[in-house]
């Protein structure tokens, strides 16, 4: 797996620019302030934005010198999200009746092993509830076998009715539950709810499934891969996904994961794609069984390069830049060209170089530092 080389020392701004118009600034400056305050005056260079290191941790500015490392091949694909087939559970009615659903019972929601997430009642439904009437046989049996068997001894009855008596206290025992007699519905393991088949009042019979809960500390990430790629499957060594409309990456291997299946032979194809699975641990429950992903799969193949995380990027009209740190409080912008990104990392072919650095977090609040005209307080500029 890739790792990212960066050393990170805590920027921080005082959102200003330094221009050459002096009217724009509208300083005052006269000789005899020159004269006064010497240590005030700064010259910097044109267009730098000016960065007060006094503000780095509320506005959470970040560098990183950058550094030439070997970027492994990426192929990006689609996925999504599931659950593992051994990673299941469903909870079921025991018996038949009106189901009531506890507020937990949602789908996104936390469950624990024999937690209580609802309960059926037969009470109110026609005919009454037939468990209760298997009880009311159960007790009715008992008394039986409980009444021949001195009688059999002495021989009053045959054995013939009283093993009669005894298959039917059996029979009234396999037909009654105590579990559908209580009417509580329990999760058999500790998850996440995936799906709630029904709704509170609804009749259900012995067995319906109420609601399926997926275990959470592990999961399936599968990847569409390209069929035209089969012969890369041999070569893949870790995988970057992200969910959409959000920034963040997450890598496989970071999630104590691996590929599940990496024999390339063994793989269907299904509409031009083979499914390629990743096992992920999901341990503090940040992912949802169903949710699609933007991914690469990495291989082991790889380059030369100078990477930087993706977020140091900023795109601006179809042109990239980055900030590059250029003094004590100093930055100025920078166009780069870039290649490939394996998602948490990307390629820069041009504008910056091994050794130089940059801003990795805050990008925004750089580019709110662009448009920003104010000066600190005591700070004047001598250009």
């Amino acid at each position: 797996m890739h790792s990212v080389k960066f050393v990170l020392p805590l920027c921080a701004v005082y959102i200003c620019s330094c221009s050459s118009d002096h009217t724009e600034h509208n300083h005052d400056h006269h000789a005899q302030e020159h004269d006064a305050q010497p240590a005030n005056t700064h010259n910097h260079a044109e267009g730098a934005i000016i960065i007060e290191p006094q503000q780095a941790e509320q506005l959470g500015i970040v560098t990183a010198v950058v550094e030439q490392q070997q970027v492994p091949a990426a192929i990006k694909v689609t996925g999504q999200i599931v659950n593992m087939p051994s990673g299941q559970a469903v909870v079921s009615a025991t018996g038949p009746g009106i189901v009531t659903l506890s507020d937990v019972l949602s789908p996104g929601n936390k469950v624990s092993s024999g937690q209580t997430v609802g309960r059926v009642s037969a009470r109110a439904i026609s005919g009454g509830d037939p468990n209760a009437s298997a009880l009311v046989a159960l007790n009715a049996a008992k008394k039986e076998v409980e009444r021949l068997k001195p009688l059999v001894n002495e021989g009053i009855v045959t054995r013939r009715e009283y093993n009669a008596a005894v298959a039917a206290y059996e029979a009234a025992r396999a037909a009654y539950s105590p579990q559908a007699a209580s009417g509580v519905l329990s999760s058999p393991v500790s998850g996440i709810v995936t799906a709630v088949n029904v709704s509170t009042g609804q009749y259900v019979d012995a067995g319906t499934v109420i609601a399926t809960i997926a275990k959470s500390d592990k999961l399936l990430l599968r990847l569409d891969l390209p069929d035209k790629y089969r012969a890369s499957v041999s070569k893949i060594i870790d995988a970057d996904f992200r969910v959409p409309q959000s920034d963040e990456w997450y890598t496989v291997s970071a999630l104590k994961g691996s590929i599940s299946n990496s024999a390339a032979g063994a793989m269907p194809v299904t509409a031009g794609f083979i499914p390629v699975y990743f096992t992920i641990s999901n341990t503090t429950g940040a992912f949802a069984a169903g949710t699609f992903v933007d991914a690469n799969i990495l291989l082991s193949d790889s380059t030369s390069a100078v990477a930087i995380p993706s977020q140091a990027i900023s795109e601006q009209y179809g042109n990239y830049f980055v900030y590059v740190k250029t003094g004590d409080h100093e930055y100025r912008k920078q166009r780069v060209e870039v290649s490939q990104s394996t998602g948490p990392l990307t390629q820069v072919t041009a504008g910056i170089k091994p050794g130089e650095t940059i801003v990795v977090k805050g990008v925004a609040a750089m580019k709110l530092s662009e448009t920003s005209g104010a000066v600190p307080e005591g700070h004047s500029h001598n250009h």
